[in-house]
């Protein structure tokens, strides 16, 4: 959503006026009961809400509103006490000649006191964001989504450009028909066009037919290939995310410009982009990530949009702790989860829940890998959490099937299905997280099997960092410290006294600790590579 702000002054006098023209020197109070009605030229039904108090045909709002109705078009959102357009319909009555009857039927939908409106699925979301069904599903599952590939921040800014004097949810509308007639937004292709595909592009009907909107698009194309010769346009903009930023706590608290939003067009400008003054990139900012302006307390983001709706992680080991954690947390980011594991009806009861996808893998066996990655079509991020301890032996007690175990599954485990999905990784310039431990910083007494196994993890996220980088893949290491989860159960063969004896009067992490860092480094534009973490309970120190 590019705008929170009300209509300017000047555009509500002229849609006051041209509401007074059409329904004549008409005057009435909407008290806040359920129907109320008057007669019109024209006789329309028109259905909005007026959250407490009374309202009048006088009050700028009110005309707007019935405006809107008369023309079909979505009411907008006018920042009054006594009134918020949240929706607007509008069908024809009774004709009496020329006089017909206007039939105003009020709701009350909940105003909370921080300016969110509670939605009828019991969702609270701001007042632009309740208007239509189309907006609040933009609202939930792309306004604040960080998005950093060129492309689509590339439309992005040409749709915040296009939106200029015009609602999103005209732009919303109209975005199919954008994409369709600009190619996807595929800057090389819209960079070559000319004047006569300016022409041409005024001429379609439901065009939104601005010459020098239409310009700004050709020069924001050349602008941006231009800008790959020094980064990237993604590297630009994600380059002014600003170092902190609180999130709101009432609609009203919500900016419409920033210090970084001023710069960011101020760079944009010299750079040959056009349409990209401070409010308008603020818009863009809040739209793509780059701030998180959702107000505390407001639905959450629940799924990326189309830009990212193809985006694929793997979690291995997601049957539990770690890895389903990680699993959720991706999920409600909007990613298409891959849940793999042995336990294949734990998976299925996840993957239902998150809308994602279960297949069953033992990241110990070759041909259960092969299977495995014969089934995924795409990999954006891989996350090989597959793992896990067995004793606590000193080495002169070890056994040694243990050792193989732990070494099969951390180490050689995390090759296998990184050099299965090596491929479909480098296509989508992706992202590999492996999860190591600090066992593999820092050993101790009995851990040696671990420590080894770890020590492993840990070299070979080294040299995935190293041998990837060419082909545009990611590497990130997290190593957790003491998180409570089955780790100790496993590790003591199902003996649960000593495996809460690991955890009993010591603070501890939790896995979805461990999840919100995945998420986290999941999520950072992709020029930014996090290569090792440590993430340790705050009474615990390794170093």
């Amino acid at each position: 959503m590019a705008r929170n702000n009300p209509p300017s002054r000047k555009a509500s006098r002229l849609a006051a006026a041209r509401t007074a023209t059409r329904l004549g020197a008409v005057t009435t109070t909407l008290p806040t009961v359920s129907e109320t009605s008057f007669d019109i030229s024209g006789g329309m039904r028109v259905v909005f809400p007026v959250p407490g108090g009374a309202c009048t045909t006088t009050d700028p709002a009110s005309r707007i509103a019935a405006s809107c109705a008369c023309t079909g078009r979505p009411a907008p959102m006018v920042s009054r006490s006594n009134f918020v357009a949240f929706f607007v319909t509008a069908t024809r009555v009774r004709h009496r000649r020329k006089v017909g009857r206007m039939r105003i039927t009020t709701h009350h939908p909940e105003l909370t006191e921080s300016g969110l409106v509670r939605c009828e699925d019991g969702g609270l979301r701001p007042p632009w964001a309740a208007v239509s069904d189309e907006l609040r599903h933009y609202y939930d599952t792309e306004w604040g989504a960080p998005v950093t590939d060129e492309a689509h921040i590339f439309e992005r800014i040409c749709l915040e450009g296009f939106q200029s004097g015009l609602s999103w949810q005209t732009i919303l509308a109209k975005r199919p028909l954008l994409r369709q007639l600009f190619h996807g937004f595929d800057p090389d292709e819209v960079a070559k066009f000319t004047e006569v595909d300016i022409e041409r592009l005024m001429q379609v009907a439901g065009m939104i037919r601005n010459r020098r909107k239409i310009a700004a698009v050709i020069a924001n194309a050349k602008a941006t290939i231009e800008l790959r010769k020094s980064g990237g346009l993604s590297h630009l903009v994600w380059s002014f995310r600003p170092a902190h930023h609180e999130r709101p706590t009432t609609v009203a608290g919500i900016a419409s410009t920033s210090t970084e939003s001023t710069a960011l067009a101020k760079e944009l400008k010299r750079r040959g982009f056009q349409f990209v003054g401070p409010t308008t990139v603020y818009a863009m900012m809040q739209a793509i990530g780059l701030v998180d302006d959702r107000v505390v307390g407001a639905a959450p983001l629940v799924r990326y949009g189309e830009h990212m709706s193809e985006k694929t992680a793997v979690v291995t080991g997601g049957s539990s702790g770690i890895g389903e954690a990680a699993a959720r947390a991706l999920a409600a980011d909007g990613w298409h989860v891959i849940v793999a594991a042995r336990r294949l009806e734990n998976l299925q009861r996840i993957a239902e829940e998150i809308g994602g996808t279960a297949i069953r893998l033992d990241v110990t066996d070759d041909d259960s890998v092969a299977e495995f990655a014969a089934q995924v079509s795409r990999c954006d991020l891989l996350v090989n959490n597959a793992g896990g301890a067995k004793g606590l032996d000193p080495i002169a007690e070890a056994d040694v099937a243990d050792w193989q175990w732990m070494y099969d599954t951390n180490v050689m485990g995390t090759m296998r299905v990184t050099k299965a999905l090596l491929p479909r990784l480098t296509e989508a310039h992706g992202h590999v997280v492996n999860i190591g431990s600090i066992a593999g910083l820092r050993s101790y007494r009995g851990g040696a099997g671990y420590n080894a196994a770890k020590h492993g993890v840990h070299s070979l996220s080294h040299v995935m960092r190293m041998e990837f980088v060419d082909a545009g893949v990611r590497v990130t290491e997290i190593n957790p410290g003491r998180v409570q989860t089955d780790f100790s159960l496993v590790r003591f063969k199902g003996d649960a006294e000593r495996a809460n004896a690991v955890y009993d009067g010591h603070q501890n992490l939790v896995a979805d600790d461990i999840a919100e860092t995945i998420r986290w480094v999941a999520g950072l534009p992709s020029h930014v590579n996090i290569d090792q973490v440590v993430v340790t309970p705050q009474e615990q120190v390794i170093w």
